[in-house]
């Protein structure tokens, strides 16, 4: 974990998600959606609610499904449980390369409550970025809370 100096909270009542973000970074709201963008867009993650109750690992395949025909040669590196702030979560971790031929690495959150998806959080970032970004953007991760507690 990383310190928080530099951190901004951010909060969306719409989506009824809060977490913790570098002030440098900007952060983009679309309907339905919630977009953090590093300033040099080296790296970028989109969180946003998912209000129908859906399997979490159902979500999880439907959002693999979609990168895989959005990136090429997309590959699941690694897909495990974790704790993400006190919520259960499955994770992705995967690599694919862009249209331009840029090399990219993704983490994908399924946040999930009671048995039901709650979150999805997608981050890409620019593999020669990994090593510096990674812990930012785990630091975000881990910072993220659903506001219906």
């Amino acid at each position: 974990m990383i310190p928080t100096d530099g951190f901004a909270r951010y909060s969306n009542e719409q989506q009824r998600l809060s977490f913790l973000y570098p002030e440098e970074w900007n952060i983009q709201e679309e309907e339905g959606a919630i977009h953090l963008v590093h300033p040099e867009a080296f790296a970028w993650v989109t969180m946003l609610r998912i209000w129908e109750d859906s399997d979490p690992e159902a979500a999880l395949q439907s959002v693999e499904e979609h990168l895989a025909q959005e990136y090429h040669d997309f590959a699941v590196t690694s897909r495990t449980q974790v704790m993400v702030n006190g919520i259960d979560a499955w994770r992705v971790d995967a690599q694919s390369t862009s249209t331009e031929g840029i090399n990219l690495i993704h983490n994908v959150l399924i946040l999930y409550e009671s048995g039901f998806a709650r979150a999805l959080v997608v981050c890409a970032m620019l593999e020669d970025q990994h090593v510096a970004l990674s812990p930012i953007v785990e630091q975000v991760f881990d910072s993220i809370t659903l506001l219906d507690h």
